[in-house]
Parts: structure tokens; C-alpha cells; sequence
């Protein structure tokens, strides 16, 4: 009896630790997720592009852009993954979008603050494409 009762423990442990590890890459992807909204938020507060209705909640309109970009960001990786191509091609291909997406409306006027907190959205990017490509080809 006594056998059974550690063999069971055992196999619960064991099958918990595996959910866990599971688990573990997608506390990743959520994580970065959330970074990129949070500087979503940070770069629309303020460089003041929220609208009204975006400003009434910032938190809210960070979250649902950065939602729109993983939707966006997956697609790609999922697409250039189908084709073989490595997570590091797909990394630098998004870096080059990314740049050039994010250069092309940014404001030589904006203050420091801004202007780091563009450079945190870039970032905040680049780190969820890796993290989502690491997750998707483990």
C-alpha cells in the first residue's frame, strides 16, 4: 500500500512538472506580450497619439494594439516557418520591417522620454517574435 501511495505521488509530481515545463514557454510569450503593451501605452501617452477614447483607458488601447501585433507577428512567423526558414532569418527580417516601420513615423521632435519609449516598443517587438518562433519550434 505504502508503494502505491509514493508511486502515485510520484507520477503526480512527475505529470505536474511536465505541465509546468509546458507552461513555462508560454509565461514567456505572455510576458512578452505584456511588455509590448506596456510600452505601447507608454509611447502613445506620450507622444500623445491615443485618441480621446484611447486615452480614457491607456492600459486597455495598449493591450489591444499590442494584441494586434502578436495576431500580426504570428502570422508572419507561422508563414515564414512553413517556408523553413530559421528563427534568426525570421528575426532579421522582421527587424528590417520593424525599423522601417517604426523610423518612418518617427518625429525628430519628440522629447527623450518619447523617443525611449519608441525605442522600447522596437524592442518589446523584436523580443516577442523571438520568444513566439523559440515557442513555436520547441
Amino acid at each position: 500500500m505504502k508503494f502505491q501511495i509514493t508511486k502515485s505521488a510520484f507520477l503526480i509530481a512527475a505529470l505536474g512538472a511536465g505541465s509546468f515545463s509546458a507552461n513555462a514557454n508560454e509565461l514567456d510569450l505572455l510576458n512578452a506580450k505584456n511588455d509590448m503593451a506596456s510600452a505601447i501605452t507608454k509611447m502613445g501617452l506620450l507622444t500623445n497619439s491615443f485618441t480621446e477614447q484611447g486615452k480614457q483607458s491607456p492600459s486597455l488601447t495598449g493591450m489591444k494594439i499590442a494584441q494586434g501585433f502578436a495576431k500580426n507577428f504570428d502570422d508572419f512567423i507561422v508563414q515564414r516557418l512553413q517556408q523553413n526558414q530559421s528563427c534568426s532569418d525570421i528575426q532579421n527580417e522582421a527587424e528590417k520591417n520593424i525599423n522601417a516601420g517604426l523610423n518612418q513615423g518617427r518625429d525628430s521632435s519628440m522629447g527623450a522620454a518619447a523617443e525611449k519609449a519608441s525605442k522600447n516598443v522596437e524592442a518589446a517587438m523584436k523580443n516577442y517574435i523571438k520568444v513566439q518562433c523559440a515557442n513555436l519550434t520547441e
